[in-house]
């Protein structure tokens, strides 16, 4: 077997063949898999039991042949110590990895020993996180029950991380961006970051995270607002203009709700499309999405600006306050939807 893949979530852990299978793979002192090249293996709920069986496994398949691998344990990452020690151990056992894909929580990160763990790997290519920044055991709270922090700090020590291709800062609340040192001080370089996701953000934060990092390769960028209907959310589009150099190269933007909040209700403030005009100068998107959380003003000749303004566009998602629309006189046809398809 060359790839193997197991995920349990709190569900399925509670089927009796899923935990029979689960607990015989870990309980091996031999590789089961003595020729696995690529490694999957998530678990979505905190048992520190399965944890343990999850750690067995890792290490009985420390294996030469390894090429890739994703882990997550936990939806907030309550292993990341383990996780941290038994990448140290992959480091001189499964030395030819080239894909590592983790989730971790930030208070369990020393990201200065991460970054020498990830440099011992010699062929690496693509290092992808997953940064989880609620509490420990917040994870199932209620959003809003409390900001999470991000510090100045945290994005300098990140930035040293090798091959760093992937960043998702993910939280349930409010995410809190503490610039504790001089804002006049030059962005973080993340040369190689192809994809980047911001979640539960708020427009300001948005604004002042993406001032503070340079990610001239970016590929894929996610922001998800947490209150979507701030004043300052008609800022936005003018901020990833400014801020995202990578203008040729971006082929993914989403602009959307936190999906982790309660649906909105409807909004009678109607926002024009021009407010997504300067987000033309991305002239190569593939795949958009976007949600204000307000009422669109969206017609056909809105609909082909769209479509002349993004002449590669695979994907578009773009979301309208249904009651503004059957009230909106001047709203889509079927001949501006099939401008976007020509």
């Amino acid at each position: 077997m060359r790839k193997f893949e197991y995920w349990l979530s709190d569900d399925s852990a509670r089927i009796p063949v899923n935990c029979l299978i689960y607990k015989v793979l870990c309980a091996r002192s031999t590789p089961a898999f003595p020729k696995l090249q690529s490694l999957v293996w998530k678990i979505y709920y905190t048992n520190r039991g399965d944890f343990d069986y999850a750690f067995r496994f890792l290490r009985c398949q420390l294996l030469s042949t390894l090429t890739s691998v994703d882990i997550l344990l936990g939806m907030e990452g309550a292993a990341t110590r383990e996780l941290i020690d038994a990448f140290s151990e992959f480091s001189m056992q499964a030395s030819n990895l080239e894909k590592i894909k983790i989730a971790l929580h930030l208070d369990g990160i020393d990201i200065q020993q991460l970054s020498e763990i990830f440099r011992r790997f010699a062929f690496l290519q693509s290092l992808s996180l997953r940064i989880t920044l609620c509490e420990p055991g917040l994870i199932y709270s209620l959003p809003g029950e409390g900001p999470s922090q991000l510090t100045r700090s945290n994005l300098s020590q990140l930035a040293t991380l090798p091959r760093l291709r992937e960043l998702h800062l993910f939280t349930l609340h409010a995410l809190q961006y503490v610039r504790d040192e001089c804002t006049s001080s030059p962005p973080f370089r993340f040369p190689v970051l192809d994809t980047l996701s911001l979640a539960s953000v708020d427009a300001q934060t948005a604004q002042e995270l993406l001032a503070d990092i340079s990610f001239p390769a970016t590929r894929s960028l996610s922001l998800s607002f947490g209150e979507p209907r701030s004043n300052n959310f008609q800022r936005v589009p003018c901020f990833i203009r400014s801020t995202v150099t990578s203008r040729d190269l971006l082929e993914t933007l989403e602009i959307v709700p936190s999906q982790f909040r309660p649906p909105l209700p409807y909004s009678n403030t109607i926002l024009p499309a021009s407010l997504y005009g300067p987000l033309g100068d991305f002239h190569n998107l593939r795949r958009v999405r976007l949600d204000s959380g307000f009422g669109l003003s969206l017609n056909d000749s809105d609909l082909e600006a769209f479509g002349r303004t993004w002449p590669r566009l695979e994907s578009f998602y773009i979301v309208n306050n249904d009651i503004i629309e059957r009230l909106q006189a001047d709203r889509p046809t079927y001949k501006g939807i099939s401008s976007l398809v020509r």
